[in-house]
């Protein structure tokens, strides 16, 4: 079987990146020397080449040792194997309970090899309790490292996290977003010592309520820039006793007092209502420095929204990254072109049919191997029925917006194919994946090694907040936030789903036969391979129970795996897209986000 690898590079150095052409790609591939045949199971690929004075480290192709299958695809391994007690509690008691309601409720996940020894590690960012890492000794096995590392991060209430090498030192470290608390940057000191918290010597601290952080060079000067994702505050103590408008020359608008709080949304041509309001994100530029400058307003970034996701991906293929913002509820969702000179574009009503309503998870991937990047958005659509029903929740002020968004957005997941035009086909129908019950985390990913991406996705919640009999009037929330009224509810228990992908646009559910049907609240998702036999594992963050950690007991199909090492900057490739093209199976495209 003849194939042939490429690689789009990202930039290590300084100058523009190439874009997305594989007759280029190609050539460059040929001209490092990393045309090979694949004779038997692939692993790990190892050539030498420079790439704007970085090389690509590569080895030759093995067969992999011999693997044990389990009669599911996955295995979820017990806290008392594999060491890691981590539990994402709900914190009933907690001064902050409130947040509950919110989807920060469970804290993020990130895999990486902090202390450099070829394992990956595990870190998860706790709400109401301190932060935990857990250093890999030996594959499966992991002890407890925080206090010997300094990664609690205190008594704050943290949200998603990033592991990236933010200094270049070829060290992986950790940025957390935490609510109305400074964010914190631990940098890496190497040789297993304590990191060292530096968000605000890197202009890093901001406060708001930040729920996750996406790095990426879309600048192409080489080093990592990052877009903060907020969601919204919560009043503490519930609405006020009087409505927080006042009216000016025959005009509503939000009290000063309460604006960070509220703003007036529109039902209908002339009328208004006080609702919670989402933040504004944030944009830094990396100055190469050792510090980063905020740049939204300037880069055009200047919209609030109830934030769930942020992807950056090259959704035309020019070579620089772009930025799709998934926000919840009414809040529209953007997709900010990359203009090249440092500013952005929302051009979504341009290039997207309709969005997703509740904007949740979200990820992009090659899923059709055309070359091409595909994105998929998640929202909350039940699977069946009943579940439609009983879980539609209270829509009668909705209508006008429903009438006159733009773009349009719907109450289901969108899947979009990127058809190499200017406008994205949406096909979540057609390849089945729609409806996925109450959707958190979308990830997009061949999990069976058979050369077509498959999709995993978390569910549950807290409560069943959107429950139909439960109409939640305004008046009912002076002097008591939402989760006064709901915290005595039952936690609304759900199956997460995985689909495996046919090669012909089209899913199936495998959940179960994959061994991923847990049922619970899983919030937050990743995956990696954690024990190094070259298939992806997974791991879920699941609310008030262990988190899950799946092992890939994969013995079939082929897997090349890439390390990306820039040795001047940008160390771990972040950004990078390498493809890979065989007579069998077309063109496969992977974004190393």
């Amino acid at each position: 079987m003849d194939c042939i690898i490429y690689m789009r590079p990202c930039i290590f150095d300084s100058g523009a990146c190439t874009p997305l052409d594989f007759g280029c790609m190609r050539k460059l591939c040929r001209f490092v020397g990393i045309t090979c045949a694949l004779t038997c199971i692939l692993t790990t690929l190892h050539a030498q080449a420079a790439v704007n004075g970085n090389r690509i480290s590569v080895r030759n192709l093995t067969e992999p040792g011999t693997v044990t299958r389990s009669p599911a695809l996955f295995q979820r391994l017990p806290h008392g194997k594999t060491g890691v007690d981590y539990i994402n509690v709900m914190d009933l008691q907690h001064r902050m309970s409130y947040l509950n309601y919110a989807g920060s409720v469970c804290g993020g996940i990130a895999i990486g090899d902090v202390n450099g020894d070829g394992k990956n590690d595990l870190y998860f960012v706790s709400a109401p309790r301190s932060n935990k890492l857990y250093i890999q000794e030996e594959p499966w096995v992991f002890k407890d490292a925080t206090e010997e590392f300094l990664l609690s991060g205190e008594d704050r209430w943290g949200a998603g996290v990033a592991m990236v090498d933010i200094d270049n030192d070829e060290d992986l470290d950790l940025y957390v977003c935490n609510y109305d608390a400074p964010n914190q940057l631990f940098i890496n000191q190497g040789a297993n010592k304590p990191f060292e918290e530096s968000a605000a010597s890197y202009g890093l601290d901001m406060v708001d309520a930040s729920l996750m952080p996406a790095f990426a060079d879309f600048d192409n000067d080489g080093d990592l820039d990052v877009y903060v994702l907020t969601y919204r505050y919560v009043q503490s103590g519930g609405r006020p006793s009087r409505p927080p408008v006042g009216v000016k020359n025959g005009r509503p608008y939000i009290l000063p007092a309460f604006e960070k709080y509220y703003h007036l949304r529109q039902t209908g041509p002339n009328g208004y209502t006080a609702d919670t309001c989402g933040r504004p994100d944030r944009l830094f530029r990396n100055n190469g420095n050792g510090t980063f400058t905020d740049i939204s307003t300037e880069a055009g970034i200047t919209e609030s929204g109830h934030g769930f996701s942020a992807t950056w991906w090259d959704y035309n293929g020019d070579g620089l990254l772009d930025l799709y913002v998934g926000n919840d509820f009414t809040d529209p969702d953007h997709l900010y072109h990359n203009n090249g000179n440092g500013s952005f574009t929302d051009v979504i009503a341009e290039v997207m049919p309709y969005t997703t309503w509740s904007s949740m998870g979200a990820d992009c991937a090659d899923i059709n191997n055309d070359g091409l990047l595909d994105f998929m958005s998640a929202d909350m659509a039940a699977t069946t029925h009943y579940k439609s029903i009983i879980t539609q929740g209270e829509m009668g002020d909705r209508r006008w917006f429903l009438e006159n968004a733009h773009p349009r957005q719907t109450m289901r997941n969108t899947l979009y194919l990127n058809t190499g035009t200017k406008k994205f086909m949406e096909t979540a129908f057609l390849a089945n994946v729609a409806k996925t019950d109450w959707t958190w985390a979308v990830k997009l990913a061949d999990f069976d090694n058979d050369s077509w991406v498959d999709l995993f996705v978390t569910n549950g919640s807290a409560r069943m907040f959107t429950d139909a009999d439960r109409h939640i009037a305004p008046s009912m929330l002076i002097g008591r936030t939402e989760w006064d009224l709901w915290k005595d509810s039952e936690p609304f228990i759900e199956q997460n789903l995985a689909f495996k992908n046919r090669g012909d646009l089209h899913f199936d559910d495998v959940s179960k036969e994959w061994g991923l049907d847990h049922h619970g609240m899983s919030y937050g998702a990743a995956y990696g391979d954690l024990d190094g036999d070259g298939d992806l594992d997974l791991v879920t963050a699941d609310l008030d129970e262990h988190v899950g950690i799946y092992r890939n007991t994969s013995s079939t199909g082929h897997r090349v795996t890439l390390r990306l090492k820039g040795k001047v900057n940008n160390s771990h490739g972040i950004g990078c897209i390498v493809g890979i093209e065989t007579k069998e199976n077309g063109i496969q495209v992977r974004q190393n986000n």
